[in-house]
C-alpha cells in the first residue's frame, strides 16, 4: 500500500524526503491529488497535506524550478 501511494503521489511533484513530497498544483490538480489519496488511504494510516497559495514564506536556495504561480502543495 506504502508504494501504491508513493507512486502515485510522484505522478504528481517529487519527493523531497522519505516520506514527503512536493508538487506545484493548480485547483484542478489539487482536487485530483485529494480524491486519489481518499482512494488509496486507509483508516490506520496519516496522510497530511499542506497548502501554501502564491509564494507564501518560502524560501529557497540553489536552481529555483520555474513555475506558475499557483499553489504549493507539500505531502
Amino acid at each position: 500500500q506504502r508504494n501504491r501511494m508513493v507512486k502515485y503521489l510522484e505522478g504528481f511533484g517529487h519527493r523531497v524526503q522519505k516520506s514527503a513530497f512536493e508538487a506545484w498544483l493548480n485547483e484542478r490538480q489539487f482536487l485530483k491529488l485529494c480524491a486519489g489519496v481518499d482512494r488509496i488511504v486507509h483508516p490506520e494510516d496519516h496522510v497530511k497535506i499542506y497548502r501554501m497559495r502564491g509564494s507564501g514564506n518560502t524560501c529557497i536556495w540553489g536552481g529555483a524550478e520555474t513555475f506558475e504561480p499557483e499553489d504549493v502543495v507539500i505531502i
